[in-house]
């Protein structure tokens, strides 16, 4: 339980987490500022360019071969804490 607590500290449940995360380019991942939550959350046309792109996986390289970019939580390995932010 003690553990629970730690991972979920700061307020923070399970159940008010953001469904997505965002990989930083040195692997590390952390929650989301607001404009990106609020960026992920908008509707966009499928033939957007502009829309986002959610990895497949935590180790998927994108074109520009960087790990970097918005990943799933529940896709996040077990063993990476998820960083949080102001």
């Amino acid at each position: 339980m003690n553990i629970l607590k730690k991972i979920f500290s700061n307020n923070t449940t399970k159940s008010n987490l953001f469904k997505y995360v965002f990989v930083e380019l040195d692997g590390s991942v952390r929650e989301l500022f607001q404009n990106e939550k609020e960026y992920l959350t908008e509707a966009f046309h499928p033939n957007d360019g502009g829309r986002p792109y959610i990895k497949n996986n935590y180790n998927q390289l994108l074109l520009d071969n960087k790990i970097d970019g918005f990943l799933e939580r529940r896709k996040v390995p077990k063993e990476i804490n998820v960083k949080l932010v102001d």
